[in-house]
């Protein structure tokens, strides 16, 4: 058992109703789960908590599609019609399952700004010999936190796996030639991939240790959406 879910196992559950309010004002742009006895489930931000008269406790949600994506839906949903709460990633359930009490880190390895930069090298060669296709990445800011960059540099690793996974194909590589001329990585609170003209985005938060590392399903979803 890791460090993050021992550290999990050990906190003492909050009621559905006090979660979802910390959930709610806790300002953190992280989608959750919420599985319904009426619905499978609704896959979003929770915006708001609240009481009413008829309904009592009830939720408000802005809806995410499968990618990830922020969608103009939303729904209101009496708390005592959810069944159960899916958190996503372990450092998120750790945040939400102790109210904020307990924030620890997956434990990432101090790095460099200079270690990034070679890791980007890296990266760039390593799926040149596996696939013949160049894949460079563009510079950006860096942040000063030695685990972030140590987080960075891991990270960048589970992306090169999935774009060399998904280079096995002719169809992706051929698709990668015409279109792109390369990468570039950006902070944001949730993982999505975006075009730019010639230039690849992946948007995710890249740099902060307590987040969620990316789920490479997710990512090679998104990729395939934009190849």
């Amino acid at each position: 058992m890791d460090t993050i879910t021992k550290e999990i196992s050990k906190v003492p559950l909050p009621d559905k109703k006090e979660l979802l309010l910390y959930i709610a004002s806790s300002g953190n742009d992280i989608p959750v789960k919420l599985y319904s006895n009426a619905r499978g489930y609704y896959f979003g931000l929770i915006l708001a908590l609240g009481n009413t008269r008829v309904d009592g406790a009830v939720i408000t949600m802005q809806l995410y599609d499968e990618r990830g994506y922020p969608m103009e839906n939303y729904v209101y949903l009496p708390v005592n019609a959810i069944e159960s709460i899916e958190l996503i990633g372990a450092a998120n359930a750790l945040r939400f399952l102790s109210l904020g009490q307990s924030r620890a880190g997956i434990g990432y390895d101090n790095a460099g700004k200079l270690d990034v930069k070679r890791a980007f090298r890296e990266f760039t060669e390593a799926i040149r010999q596996k696939s013949g296709v160049e894949v460079a990445i563009a510079d950006s800011a860096l942040p000063d936190n030695q685990p972030s960059l140590g987080r960075i540099i891991k990270l960048l690793y589970l992306v090169q796996q999935v774009i060399t996974d998904l280079f096995t194909t002719e169809d992706a590589r051929q698709s990668w030639a015409a279109t792109y001329k390369q990468l570039s990585l950006h902070e944001g609170p949730y993982l999505a991939v975006q075009r730019d003209g010639n230039q690849l985005q992946i948007h995710f938060p890249f740099a902060d240790i307590h987040a969620a590392e990316i789920d490479p399903a997710a990512l090679t979803h998104q990729l395939l959406g934009v190849l």
